[in-house]
């Protein structure tokens, strides 16, 4: 286990030395909530170099959870609108957003020629 720790903060500190070089953004090398989930023990890639599902769900399940709490607390609910119906929207939200931020994620490693995770 400690092995995989080690390659994995290894593998880290390469990718975010590249990402500084290539020079992204601070918030797309490491969102906020990617070091939120390192703090806990997590190991998640950088999105620049996750895949495409890794990131879709990263980005979609995040979105959605937000966008569905303060929806259905704040309209939804008082709308009288059924509590299936809006888990239904926000999964379908969280589907269209995660997929896209998924995807810029794919085009922008591409563009800025970014090596997989697996050749660091």
């Amino acid at each position: 286990m400690r092995a995989q720790n080690a390659e994995f903060e290894r593998k880290k500190a390469i990718a975010l030395t590249i990402l500084v070089e290539k020079s992204i953004f601070k918030n797309a090398r490491w969102p906020w909530q990617l070091k939120a989930l390192w703090a806990l023990g997590l190991k998640k890639r950088p999105p620049l170099f996750a895949s495409f599902i890794s990131n879709a769900v990263f980005f979609g399940v995040q979105w959605g959870g937000v966008y569905g709490f303060f929806m259905w607390f704040t309209i939804w609910k008082s709308q009288g609108i059924p509590f299936e119906r809006a888990v239904g929207l926000c999964a379908l939200g969280g589907l269209f957003f995660g997929c896209a931020m998924a995807g810029l994620s794919y085009f922008q490693a591409r563009k800025k020629q970014l090596p997989s995770w697996e050749s660091l």
